[in-house]
């Protein structure tokens, strides 16, 4: 597909020094809320952290939706995994919800009885066991003020690298309930890097074009 500017990724979402994104428009997860996946031209990350600055408030407006009252403090500059994290999920009214960065399959005993599961590949997460049923029945939109991916320099050393904008990141997830207390989980839905920014990671979170939260 050809690519095509938008307005968020024109100078906006920067890693480091702040070179220009474009949007593709998106293919296995165009139905994803009809959104479509923002990748670089350059690069692209896979995130293990990430931080949340904006007030609840501004997120439900933002969003359309109706905040829960379990919602986690913010701003968080260090969120990870099995934290919990604000979620967006669909039904008559949109809701702003709390759910734990990690997702649990059914067949887990405890939260711990596998990997921890806090991202999935879009290439396979429909055939996936642990992924396909909420691939079908159960996606989600998670917000982030920004996130951290880490390379390493020629001297073994690791860099931090921090991507952010002057608008909120949305990225594709995941979620399901687990357990008779029905604990809600969640996960990202990665694609593979651009070729140059490939040097810092292989992987990078879907995230997601403005018209389409």
């Amino acid at each position: 597909a050809a690519l095509r500017k938008n307005r968020i990724c024109q100078s906006t979402i920067r890693f480091n020094s702040g070179n220009n994104w474009t949007a593709i428009p998106g293919k296995g997860w165009r139905f994803f809320f009809g959104m479509s996946i923002l990748t670089k031209q350059t690069g692209g990350f896979m995130c293990g952290r990430f931080t949340m600055t904006l007030p609840v408030d501004t997120m439900s407006q933002l969003f359309d939706a109706v905040p829960n009252n379990d919602l986690p403090s913010v701003p968080d500059f260090n969120v990870c995994p099995t934290q919990q994290i604000h979620v967006i999920v669909p039904g008559d009214k949109r809701r702003l919800v709390s759910m734990r960065w990690g997702f649990i399959p059914r067949w887990y005993k405890s939260p711990m009885d596998g990997p921890l599961l806090i991202n999935a590949r879009s290439e396979t997460i429909a055939q996936k066991p642990a992924f396909r049923e909420a691939c079908r029945m159960r996606r989600c939109l998670i917000p982030m003020s920004g996130f951290y991916e880490w390379s390493k320099t020629l001297d073994e050393k690791r860099q931090p690298w921090y991507v952010h904008a002057k608008e909120p990141l949305v990225v594709a997830g995941i979620w399901q309930d687990w357990g008779h207390e029905k604990m809600s989980t969640c996960a990202i839905v990665t694609c593979p890097a651009t070729k140059k920014m490939s040097v810092i990671h292989a992987r990078m979170p879907v995230i997601l074009r403005q018209e389409s939260w």
